[in-house]
């Protein structure tokens, strides 16, 4: 019996822990925008900069194909591939000049 009532207020515990809500100063100011598309239906961000460039891939029509593709300023800008199919940034933007901006193929 001890050990039941024990288990209910962990339980209690947890849900007030996880309830209760977290203020994170490096977190309380951003914004959420829609990043264009290559005419596929996925795509996904790797990493953002300062500037708010930001780097990932994104599907080509028919989804068959990935495009490294770059996001700034509402702009969405494919970067090719250096041979293969495919194409990805893999790794974040490493400055705020694009220095370290990495595309990897398949």
């Amino acid at each position: 019996m001890l050990s039941r009532i024990w288990t209910c207020l962990g339980a209690m515990i947890l849900f007030i822990a996880i309830a209760l809500p977290l203020h994170l100063a490096a977190q309380s100011h951003y914004g959420v925008v829609e990043l264009g598309e290559l005419g596929g239906t996925a795509g996904s961000a790797k990493g953002i900069n300062d500037r708010g460039w930001i780097t990932g891939a994104d599907n080509l029509p028919g989804d068959l194909t990935s495009m490294a593709t770059l996001w700034v300023n509402g702009s969405t800008i494919p970067l090719g591939t250096l041979g293969g199919p495919n194409s990805a940034v893999a790794w974040p933007v490493k400055n705020n000049n694009g220095v370290g901006l990495y595309r990897v193929t398949s």
